[in-house]
């Protein structure tokens, strides 16, 4: 089962969970399940999944972006502000796209670079006439008798 589908399937399996177990004050109630477990078990390539998913819902996911990333936007777990928790994980989330994209930036700028000065230093060292002389040669070494 590919990530996409198994993500579907185990937010589908929890979101059930927490609406059977209704109001608790105790968070530990809505996290000890298998889904949840396995939601956290799927890691980091999951993330994405988690975010959209997280726009879209009222479920806990900070908590399991919690133990996914490590980072822990949630203080206190049995008391704490679900939409400042969601707020927090979501403006996270917009600041590693724009991270990673600087990081794109930067490193598909890197190559064009390095080529181009290892471009310039090749003529420096090779200047025309002597590499026009040089493919002669070789051209002429070629069809020699």
């Amino acid at each position: 089962m590919n990530i996409a589908k198994e993500f579907k399937f185990l937010a589908k399996e929890w979101a059930e969970h927490y609406q059977n177990v209704g109001p608790s004050s105790n968070m530990r109630d809505f996290l000890n399940h298998s889904a949840y477990r396995k939601l956290v078990e799927l890691g980091q390539p999951a993330i994405p999944y988690i975010i959209e998913q997280y726009k879209k819902d009222e479920l806990p996911w900070g908590f399991v972006l919690d133990e996914i990333t490590g980072l822990h936007k949630i203080e206190k777990p049995n008391c704490f502000s679900p939409p400042e928790v969601k707020r927090r994980w979501l403006e996270w989330w917009e600041q590693q796209k724009i991270d990673q994209q600087r990081r794109l930036d930067i490193n598909l700028s890197r190559p064009l670079i390095n080529y181009a000065e290892a471009s310039v230093g090749w003529v420096e060292r090779n200047p025309p006439t002597e590499v026009c002389q040089s493919i002669e040669q070789a051209q002429g070494a070629s069809h020699a008798p």
